[in-house]
């Protein structure tokens, strides 16, 4: 009896934890980066400013890394730019998936539009990026009737879904 009421009391200190690590990642997204996230509870201002300053500002120093190592940084309240030091169309979706859901709150079958091809970044001075959008109305790009199939093929109006996208984010064996 005892063992299950610790059991229970886990799992719901498991996901009140994970509930506060999803509020601070929208608070982050918000408060630096002026992204349009929902916020799923009303926090007060208070513990807004606190967990923002605490914790965010060197976040939005350095930027966001996917788990490719592909930088990512937002350019206005609706693109984002995924910077890569290579040409590999895989390590950009990859990037774009990661954060959209991570940090723009995007659901798995939400899709990510390309707004602009591989090109100079704006943000940096890297010569490889492409810039993503989650709602392609009012980033002024016409969504393609086809699904991008190729994820080396960056023509604005392709979209992937964040879950299709999310599959370049794992490692791949190499060939010999």
């Amino acid at each position: 009896m005892i063992r299950q009421q610790r059991r229970s009391i886990s799992a719901e200190t498991r996901e009140k934890e994970r509930h506060l690590q999803r509020q601070l990642r929208q608070i982050v997204a918000v408060t630096l980066l002026g992204a349009v996230a929902p916020m799923t509870a009303p926090i007060t201002a208070a513990v807004t400013g606190t967990i923002a300053t605490t914790f965010a500002t060197p976040a939005a120093a350095q930027g966001y890394r996917s788990p490719r190592g592909v930088r990512v940084n937002q350019v206005s309240n609706i693109l984002f730019e995924a910077i890569g030091s290579s040409s590999q169309g895989s390590d950009f979706w990859c990037a774009a998936s990661d954060y959209a859901r991570r940090y723009l709150g995007a659901g798995w079958s939400q899709q990510i539009y390309v707004a602009r091809g591989m090109g100079p970044s704006v943000t940096t001075n890297r010569r490889s990026a492409v810039h993503f959008t989650l709602d392609p109305g009012a980033a002024g790009v016409t969504p393609l009737d086809r699904k991008s199939l190729s994820a080396n093929r960056f023509t604005p109006g392709d979209s992937m879904s964040v879950q299709v996208a999310n599959t370049y984010c794992r490692s791949f064996p190499t060939r010999f």
